[in-house]
């Protein structure tokens, strides 16, 4: 069984670099960041060593927007009424709909609180159904 950082691999599902990317390492669970220019030595050493064993590592892709902007609709229909919820509606569409989303909330301490919540809990389901789709026993630590 994979022991697994779970802080880590949900971290780097949430988070897309344009500098590289994570992986996760199907022999010690480890999950790192791989530089797509690297110069340092050691993100060298990091770059070839991935390279070399491509079954090993297995590339850790960002959760999609899709998938943040569902999330954030079930939430509002969910979990919000009134005039909060037509803020939160209003808020996510178009462009720059996450950041308007958190924006409307932060007025409302107790709901934001809830979707922290709630998005951690979605995270965490991504993150073992990735893990289950590449069909790798786990347990986080």
């Amino acid at each position: 069984m994979l022991r697994i950082n779970r802080e880590a691999l949900e971290g780097a599902l949430q988070f897309h670099l344009d500098e590289g990317y994570h992986v996760l390492d199907r022999e010690s669970g480890e999950v790192f960041m791989v530089s797509h220019h690297p110069r340092e030595a050691e993100d060298k050493r990091l770059t070839a060593m991935v390279a070399a064993d491509e079954e090993r590592y297995l590339s850790v892709p960002a959760i999609p927007p899709a998938n943040r902007y569902r999330w954030m609709r079930d939430f509002a229909e969910r979990n919000t009424e009134g005039y909060l919820y037509d803020q939160l509606a209003l808020a996510m569409q178009g462009r720059g709909g996450v950041r308007r989303f958190l924006s409307a909330l932060s007025d409302y301490p107790r709901e934001q609180q809830a979707w922290h919540q709630y998005q951690e809990s979605q995270v965490r389901e991504y993150a073992e159904e990735w893990l289950r789709s590449f069909e790798i026993s786990y347990e986080f630590c």
